[in-house]
């Protein structure tokens, strides 16, 4: 197990900052451990009123077939399992498909099989390579390479069985729970997915039913060009647009959804990488076969829902699960989608 710690100075206040730099994050003082693949061991972001996570340094990829070393990777209770795991080596980073390739050399979501030896990134829900000996479902689909035909969609196929209300966090079915990060600590255990209620409380999305939000949350989000790439810009809890501007010379437009998209210099990006900002890139979601389309789409870890995001209208459904997506020209929004559809996945680690 591999572990990074910090040092931390105490101030006469009693709360722990960094003593480095013009920006001083603020953490909790249970911070000590920092997994390898956070993305910054000093950023944090609130997802509830009492819970800060680390984000994962970039979206998950598998590899079914690698043709090098490691060739296989730990699960929940020691056993192996074929293939292996890692966080994207940069935030910007993703496969796409043949119509679109992203930037990972030689991978495309097109060639997703037990066999192919590139890397895929985008799953259907509950993936995470994880079979109950109590399910029985025929055909079973929970390899992180599996998908649909388009007579295969309709019953409980992916995720765990029979249970509408289930959330996958801290289940088997949870890709970074269950499984070893090449890159992310090498032991299975530590990463996890945001429920549907925690991403909207980190991007400020709110009904009638969820008022809750982080402070300042509509103002740590856009939209923006990093390295090319477009994607959802997120700020830490105490980092804002107004210290990029008066500390660091960095200009940046917030809450901003429609083009002409701003452009982040890689310069730019490195300074704000190196303070913990977090990028979602803009991967292409797949439906129930191989057909991809430029609709950005991260899953959560909650199932259930049809229609829209309030419990008083939508239906449990045992064939959907919530995700964040971008629609075009719009702001992030909590959204249902069949599980059988390919969505990128973007892990974070728990400040306990």
């Amino acid at each position: 197990m591999k572990k990074v710690f910090l040092l931390l100075v105490a101030v006469s206040v009693g709360v722990l900052v960094w003593a480095e730099g013009p920006y001083n994050l603020v953490t909790r003082s249970s911070a000590s451990f920092i997994p390898e693949g956070a993305i910054n061991g000093k950023a944090v972001f609130s997802v509830s009123p009492t819970k800060q996570v680390f984000f994962s340094m970039g979206n998950l990829q598998f590899c079914a077939n690698p043709s090098s070393e490691p060739t296989t990777h730990i699960v929940q209770g020691g056993e192996t399992a074929p293939g292996v795991w890692r966080f994207a080596e940069h935030q910007y980073d993703y496969v796409g498909c043949n119509a679109s390739p992203g930037n990972v050399t030689g991978s495309t979501n097109n060639s997703m099989s037990s066999t192919y030896s590139g890397w895929i990134d985008v799953f259907a829900w509950g993936t995470s390579g994880y079979l109950s000996s109590s399910e029985s479902r025929n055909p079973v689909y929970y390899m992180p390479y599996h998908y649909t035909n388009p007579q295969d969609w309709t019953t409980e196929r992916y995720g765990p069985d029979h249970n509408h209300q289930v959330d996958l966090t801290a289940s088997n079915y949870d890709w970074g729970y269950y499984n070893a990060i090449e890159n992310g600590g090498g032991d299975p255990g530590y990463w996890r997915v945001l429920s549907r209620d925690e991403w909207a409380y980190l991007l400020g999305i709110t009904n009638s039913a969820h008022t809750s939000k982080r402070d300042g949350a509509s103002s740590k989000w856009t939209i923006a060009n990093v390295h090319g790439k477009r994607g959802i810009i997120l700020l830490p809890d105490a980092l804002s647009a107004s210290i990029l501007s008066s500390d660091y010379g960095i200009s940046l437009t917030m809450s901003k959804y429609s083009s002409p998209f701003e452009s982040v210099s890689n310069d730019n990006w490195a300074v704000m990488e190196s303070l913990g900002v977090a990028f979602l890139p803009f991967c292409y979601e797949r439906n129930y076969d191989l057909n991809f389309y430029d609709m950005p789409v991260y899953w959560s870890a909650s199932s259930g829902g049809t229609g829209s995001w309030d419990p008083t209208m939508a239906a449990p459904s045992y064939v959907n699960a919530w995700a964040i997506s971008v629609p075009s020209s719009n702001t992030p929004a909590v959204a249902s989608y069949q599980r059988h559809q390919g969505c990128c996945v973007r892990l974070v680690y728990d400040i306990q």
